[in-house]
C-alpha cells in the first residue's frame, strides 16, 4: 500500500495538513512546482466536479472507487491552470494527467503549487454537498464545491486512508537525471 507522490518534479510545501493557514484549518497537502507542470490523478476514478472557487481557484474533484462503500472515497486538486485536461463525467485511469500546477484563486498566493486533498465521506459529495450551503457558485452539473466544510477530509500522506485504493505512485527518476532545482 502507498500514498499519493505526484513526481520528482513536486516538493511538498510548507503548509502541513491540518496547520495553519490563512486564519483557518489547512485541510490539505502542497505540493510546489514549476508553472504548467503535468498534475497526475491519484487514482482510477469520475471526474465529478471542475470548476473555479475564489480560494482554491480552479479546482478538480475525482471520485475514486474502494472496495467497500460508504465510505466515499474523493481527490481535490486545486490551484490548477484555467483549463484541466479532462472533462466532467469522464472516466480517468490513475496517473493521467487531471491539470496543470499554476497559483489560480486567493489561497495560491501567487506560488505555483498543488493543493491535494483525500476525502471519504459518508454520502456521495455529488448528492448531498449542496445541503451544506446552497449559496455557493454551482459548477456544471449543478454541483457545488463547499470548500469550507472540513467534513470527511483525511490526511492524504497516511497509508492507512488509501487502503483498498490502487494509488499513483510516480517512477523513480532515470539514473543520471536531473533533479528540478527547488526553491529551499
Amino acid at each position: 500500500m502507498s500514498v499519493y507522490e505526484p513526481g520528482p518534479d513536486f516538493e511538498q510545501g510548507v503548509y502541513e495538513y491540518w496547520g495553519w493557514h490563512d486564519n483557518r484549518r489547512h485541510a490539505g497537502i502542497d505540493f510546489e512546482a514549476e508553472d504548467g507542470t503535468p498534475i497526475p490523478v491519484a487514482a482510477a476514478g469520475t471526474v465529478v466536479g471542475l470548476g473555479f472557487d475564489a480560494t482554491y481557484g480552479n479546482t478538480a474533484i475525482v471520485r475514486h472507487t474502494g472496495p467497500v462503500e460508504p465510505p466515499y472515497r474523493y481527490t481535490l486538486y486545486a490551484h490548477m491552470q484555467a483549463t484541466a485536461a479532462v472533462t466532467l463525467g469522464a472516466e480517468i485511469s490513475r496517473g493521467v494527467t487531471i491539470g496543470f500546477v499554476s497559483s489560480t484563486g486567493s489561497g495560491g498566493h501567487g506560488v505555483p503549487h498543488l493543493h491535494f486533498e483525500l476525502l471519504h465521506l459518508e454520502f456521495t459529495w455529488e448528492s448531498k454537498w449542496q445541503e451544506y450551503n446552497p449559496v455557493y457558485e454551482h459548477w456544471p452539473g449543478r454541483i457545488p464545491l463547499m470548500i469550507s466544510n472540513p467534513h470527511g477530509r483525511l490526511h492524504p500522506l497516511e497509508q492507512a486512508n488509501w487502503e483498498g485504493i490502487d494509488v499513483y505512485v510516480a517512477p523513480t527518476p532515470k539514473e543520471g537525471s536531473t533533479p528540478r532545482p527547488t526553491s529551499r
